[in-house]
């Protein structure tokens, strides 16, 4: 019996040991801004949208896949509602370039 349960607390501490385990972040992906505000938006050019697979580090994720975008803020469009309003998971979001790179000639 002790056996039965040492195992099920080995268990239960790889999966909090799994859950831990971050993205890493590609180079520069960590300035990507993400914001649910639009008003952040408006002067804002929109290049791309993304998914981020539930279970993984999404807001990480997202940042990676901006980055591949060429953006430099993401706005989070993951739908809220009246069944999960405070989800705190990134699934769904808009890629925008709002700060370009002013032309150094």
């Amino acid at each position: 019996m002790k056996r039965v349960i040492s195992q099920c607390f080995s268990l239960v501490g790889l999966f909090l040991v799994g859950c831990a385990v971050s993205l890493p972040l590609a180079p520069g992906a960590e300035k990507i801004e993400i914001t649910r505000n639009a008003d952040d938006l408006k002067s804002c050019k929109p290049v791309g949208n993304i998914q981020v697979e539930e279970g993984s580090v999404y807001y990480d994720a997202a940042r990676n896949q901006g980055l591949g975008l060429g953006g430099d803020t993401i706005f989070d469009a993951t739908p809220r509602g009246i069944v999960f309003p405070q989800n705190p998971a990134m699934t769904a979001g808009i890629v925008y370039i709002c700060h370009p790179l002013k032309d150094k000639r």
